[in-house]
């Protein structure tokens, strides 16, 4: 799959502008803050509808426009695609060849990518809902059905939390009562989820492993661990089923949900315990070893990938010169030589040692010369193309 024209319309800071692609490599280079980053957010949305940076709807919308508008032709499976997604600040809208998509699963096959970014660290770094943004993420481009699911159980979630909040006063067996037609829909969609993260990272966890020890050199043990309902010491061999721990454990907590108004207990707190050599490298990896088990997830997110759906993403790759050491930099360059990917690259300047390595033809836009587009004016952007 590739990528050949992406057209901007008011979004991020961008009021009008369009690019064309080869099917190589392409990088986009420009100081910071002038909108590298929203080119790749903009491709991530038009794969997925969800974007890889944090942000509300209205956030995508330039500022005094009432909606943004991202459209895309794409070469996919042997047929070319035209896709348009409108943002406005309460929903999106999505187009395949001039037909509103309703349901999202029917878009994955059509353009599916995988973002590297400086901010990964945050898999490893950050909080929970870090590592489950970038296992929804890689799920949803390898099962179409789980994003509808995952967008029902969300919907139920917030359902449930409305209603708790609404009948906190009211006595338990009340409660248990008007729970229980929003509960069955909550624990039969949120065991769909569980499998089905289950599922893919028992697939992943033999993708990092050898990718960690291919990028450090070292014979060293990555590993992650799926704690269902975010847990360690949820022991599901005390139940008969997870379902049957699932509901005991959220019938125990119902006191302390009406309390706070919202559910304790679910898929989403979900964790993933990652570890190398057995010890939990959020807490005693070194900077190094947490970014390189950053990579290896990623890594490992574009193997299982290829794996499952003989094809590679796009690759997406934010700030190529941030924090590579030698090693890390040899696995990225390995990645792109060996894959016959389309890659969209962001750097600050041209890297151009990275360039000679790959040894591949290069396309480089210079976005320092977009300041006439992003008013209006569809003037061309210099490029200059690099071969290999």
């Amino acid at each position: 799959m590739s990528l050949k024209k992406l057209t901007l319309q008011n979004f991020r800071n961008y009021e009008a502008a369009e690019f064309q692609f080869d099917p190589g490599v392409t990088i986009f280079t420009g100081s910071n803050g002038i909108g590298k980053t929203s080119i790749l957010e903009a491709i991530s949305l038009l794969g997925s509808t969800r974007s890889f940076r944090a942000g509300k709807n209205e956030d995508f919308i330039l500022r005094g426009k009432e909606q943004a508008c991202l459209q895309a032709l794409v070469h996919s499976h042997g047929l070319e695609n035209d896709l348009k997604l409108v943002i406005k600040p309460h929903g999106k809208s999505l187009y395949q060849n001039e037909k509103l998509v309703r349901k999202i699963q029917s878009l994955s096959p059509v353009i599916a990518s995988v973002v590297f970014s400086p901010s990964d660290h945050r898999i490893v770094e950050g909080d929970s809902s870090d590592r489950k943004q970038f296992l929804n993420r890689a799920i949803c481009n390898v099962d179409w059905s789980y994003t509808e699911t995952l967008s029902k159980f969300n919907q139920v979630l917030l359902q449930r939390n409305q209603l708790l909040k609404r009948v906190a006063e009211q006595s338990i067996h009340s409660v248990e009562a008007q729970l229980e037609a929003w509960d069955e829909q909550f624990f039969t969609l949120g065991n769909e989820l569980m499998l089905a993260r289950e599922n893919y990272l028992n697939e992943l966890n033999t993708k990092i492993f050898s990718e960690y020890r291919k990028i450090s050199n070292k014979e060293e043990n990555f590993s992650l661990q799926y704690l269902p309902l975010g847990e360690e010491k949820n022991d599901a061999s005390t139940f008969n089923t997870r379902d049957e721990m699932w509901r005991k454990l959220s019938k125990d907590s119902l006191r302390r949900d009406l309390i706070v108004g919202s559910t304790a207990v679910g898929p989403h707190k979900d964790e993933i315990l990652l570890t190398l050599n057995g010890n939990k490298v959020k807490f005693y990896g070194s900077q190094g070893e947490k970014r390189t088990c950053a990579l290896a997830l990623r890594l490992g997110e574009v193997a299982l990938f290829r794996e499952k759906m003989n094809s590679t993403p796009v690759l997406l790759i934010d700030d190529v010169s941030s924090e590579l050491d030698s090693h890390r930099r040899q696995a990225l360059v390995e990645l792109l030589k060996q894959e016959d990917a389309q890659v969209l690259i962001t750097a600050t300047e041209l890297p151009t040692s990275l360039m000679e390595e790959l040894d591949r033809s290069i396309v480089h836009w210079d976005l320092m010369k977009l300041g006439e587009m992003k008013h209006g004016n569809h003037g061309k952007v210099f490029q200059q193309l690099y071969r290999g």
